[in-house]
């Protein structure tokens, strides 16, 4: 069995029931980490061994993260970036080393998504797809995609994986329609509850 083998059946899970970002805890030397693993875009510059990405953040310093590319081999990054970020000592059995941190992180990777994340890792998950999409978290509205060139535009995985952390009675009402994005701001005022924004749309022409 491969190291990191329990990717494989992760990423297949997450593209089961389309969630294109998962998060699991990490604990090294006594620190824990939040570990962001995320599916690779068909467009996106990869490693061709690549299978899926990871972040790494720190609990103790969040704005502290790396970031790489993995398969059920390996972690695909450069041996002293991970040696410095994780605190390992270099020593002349170093590739032995590293292989037993992979094989360590392995025990911790879960099989398929977990539906009972906690706080800190759905806020992790929600601002790592902020970050891609510089919206903020503040629900205000349903829009429905236009038509363009003849093809209807569809809502966006990452639109549609935060509405499902943050407004999940909003998704679970209208998230089937493709068809329709939920609307989201930085500003906190802007917000609104789930029975004005449903009845905003339901009386908008869009509706139809």
């Amino acid at each position: 069995m491969e190291p990191l083998e329990n990717l494989k059946l992760l990423r297949t899970d997450m593209q089961k029931f389309g969630w294109i970002i998962e998060a699991f805890c990490f604990k090294y030397k006594s620190i824990e980490y939040i570990v962001l693993v995320r599916l690779l875009d068909k467009d996106e510059k990869r490693d061709k061994y690549a299978l899926l990405k990871l972040e790494f953040i720190s609990k103790n310093n969040p704005e502290s993260a790396l970031e790489c590319e993995a398969n059920s081999r390996k972690l695909i990054i450069d041996t002293k970036v991970l040696r410095k970020y994780f605190g390992i000592e270099y020593s002349e059995n170093i590739g032995l080393i590293v292989e037993q941190f992979t094989i360590y992180l392995g025990n911790f990777i879960p099989k398929s998504i977990n539906k009972n994340k906690t706080e800190i890792e759905n806020m992790a998950i929600v601002n790592s797809l902020n970050k891609r999409t510089n919206e903020g978290n503040y629900c205000f509205s349903i829009k429905r995609n236009r038509i363009v060139n003849g093809k209807q535009r569809t809502r966006s995985p990452n639109n549609d994986n935060k509405t499902r952390i943050l407004r999940p009675r909003l998704y679970e009402k209208f998230g089937k329609d493709q068809t329709l994005s939920f609307c989201y701001s930085d500003e906190e005022h802007k917000e609104k509850d789930d029975i004005e924004i449903i009845s905003n749309f339901v009386n908008n022409p869009n509706f139809n």
